[in-house]
Parts: C-alpha cells; sequence; structure tokens
C-alpha cells in the first residue's frame, strides 16, 4: 500500500524540483515540462491547469515537442493527472513523496545478542 503526499509548501517545490534535477533516467525536455508545471502550481489554492501552448511557451519548444514528450512527464509519477469538466484542460495535482507501507510482522518473543525481549 502507499500513500500519496502533494505539494503544499514553496519548501516542497524546491526540494521536488532538486530531486527531478538529480533524475537520470528523465531527459532534459521532460525535466524542463515538470519543471514548467511545477512552477506554474498555486500552492494557496491547489490548483495546477497549465495548457500546452503556456508549457511550451515557458520550456521554449514547441507546442509538438511537449505532446510528444507529455508521456514521459506521466510515466514520472510526479504528477496525478484530473481530467477538466469541459474536455479541453487537464487538471494536475503534483505528488511530494509516495510513502510506501509495509506490514511487517513482529514475533513476541525476540532473540537478541544480549537475551529474550518480551512484546
Amino acid at each position: 500500500m502507499n500513500t500519496k503526499v502533494y505539494l503544499t509548501t514553496p519548501g516542497h517545490k524546491f526540494n521536488l524540483i532538486r530531486e527531478i534535477n538529480k533524475r537520470t533516467d528523465l531527459n532534459n525536455v521532460t525535466k524542463l515540462i515538470l519543471w514548467a508545471i511545477i512552477d506554474s502550481y498555486n500552492i494557496d489554492n491547489g490548483k495546477c491547469f497549465p495548457s500546452i501552448n503556456f508549457i511550451a511557451s515557458k520550456v521554449g519548444c514547441s507546442v509538438s515537442w511537449v505532446k510528444k514528450n507529455m508521456k514521459y512527464v506521466y510515466n514520472s509519477r510526479y504528477l496525478e493527472i484530473v481530467k477538466g469538466h469541459t474536455g479541453k484542460a487537464n487538471t494536475y495535482k503534483i505528488i511530494y513523496q509516495t510513502i510506501y507501507q509495509v506490514s511487517v510482522w513482529v514475533p513476541h518473543k525476540i532473540n537478541t545478542h544480549e537475551g529474550v525481549l518480551n512484546n
């Protein structure tokens, strides 16, 4: 089971951009697109819905180039896409962190080098 933590503070924005920058599996255009979307995120109201045209102008490349690279952006797992109600725009939720929760079985008696601990 995993839990998603969404972007909520300016510090999260900075840390997330720094994390994306370290990723070697993402090409530079994908990183630029992610940065543009993260930069467009309004922390006060949680809204993020930049258009492809806006992203292209912010990144400095063509609309078709952004469209071609959006599949890599989606696969990076930093965004959750909420389809727009008009069918023309997507709203993005930015995932700051995914926390994986695992169940661990702990026996009632644990042997240690010092003896037996009882739970």
